[in-house]
């Protein structure tokens, strides 16, 4: 990335006007994209696409068989987790838990599979491409899918930034949080990630920050021309969120305001990073006993 955590966070107060008087109203004056709307065309992945139909269309029961054959005529370990996390993007959008948890273990499985004896390599991805395809048929296949094209009319003024997306995401609108979204993701990817911080650190929550973190090592995987796929998945979350607090009637985190309270107080956005080196952990005597 291109800037320290600190510095991205130092630059917080840029956007602070566009937060405080909410995405919809910067909307309205030009500040920033206009809203998004979804048609109904289905993401197409191009040259990739005939493999993610493949992961959703193909019986559960008979895809780690056409996978294997598939791997024999020559498509690679990598192909069908890149073609598997697609379309878990597509099907759930991370709003579904089995879903996005399915998803969380694709890049592990694929790290996984570098450890093993070539032959035994294809074993923890088959593994987790079941799952994939039995859950995404559970919950109806293409037809339900969540992520479609997304169109979003031509960008007013400079592109928004992450106190922006928070904003919408707090609106609890999808469309709105996904339009901001799309105009910050025409910039570069790592970029994108790192204004999408500023949602994800909105609560405290582990499936929010691993979904983000998961979603950005699969475009390590998939490549760049991914990203956007893969990061909406974390909007679509954090938008979710908010629209679960405010149907079950509960207050966000207290996270949203004691944490600049606490970063401004200690005078933390301005300070460099330290240099000192923690020394490694020493294993106890318990887990010591354990280990024997």
């Amino acid at each position: 990335m291109k800037r320290q955590r600190r510095e991205f966070l130092a630059g917080i107060g840029s956007g602070m006007f566009v937060a405080s008087i909410g995405s919809s109203l910067a909307i309205e004056l030009g500040l920033t994209t206009a809203r998004a709307c979804e048609a109904d065309a289905p993401l197409n992945f191009g040259p990739l696409e005939p493999l993610v139909s493949l992961m959703q269309d193909t019986p559960v029961a008979s895809i780690q068989r056409v996978l294997v054959d598939r791997i024999g005529k020559g498509v690679s370990l990598q192909e069908l987790v890149i073609a598997g996390a697609l379309a878990n993007a597509r099907s759930f959008g991370g709003q579904d838990y089995n879903g996005y948890h399915t998803f969380m273990a694709l890049a592990p499985a694929l790290e996984m599979s570098k450890q093993l004896p070539t032959a035994e390599r294809p074993l923890p991805i088959l593994k987790v491409l079941f799952r994939n395809t039995n859950r995404i048929q559970e919950c109806g296949g293409r037809k339900s899918e969540v992520l479609h094209e997304l169109h979003v009319d031509e960008p007013v003024g400079p592109r928004p930034d992450g106190p922006a997306l928070q904003a919408a995401t707090r609106h609890a609108d999808f469309g709105e949080a996904e339009g901001v979204f799309a105009r910050i993701a025409s910039g570069p990817a790592n970029e994108a990630f790192n204004h999408l911080q500023f949602a994800i650190l909105d609560e405290v929550d582990v499936h929010r920050t691993v979904l983000a973190w998961r979603s950005w090592k699969m475009t390590d995987i998939a490549g760049e021309p991914h990203a956007h796929t893969l990061l909406r998945q974390s909007v679509r979350y954090c938008v979710d969120s908010e629209q679960s607090m405010r149907s079950k009637g509960r207050s966000p985190s207290g996270i949203r305001e004691l944490l600049p309270v606490l970063l401004d107080n200690h005078g933390l956005l301005h300070r460099k990073p330290g240099s000192r080196c923690l020394p490694p952990i020493q294993p106890s005597s318990s887990s010591a006993v354990r280990g024997k």
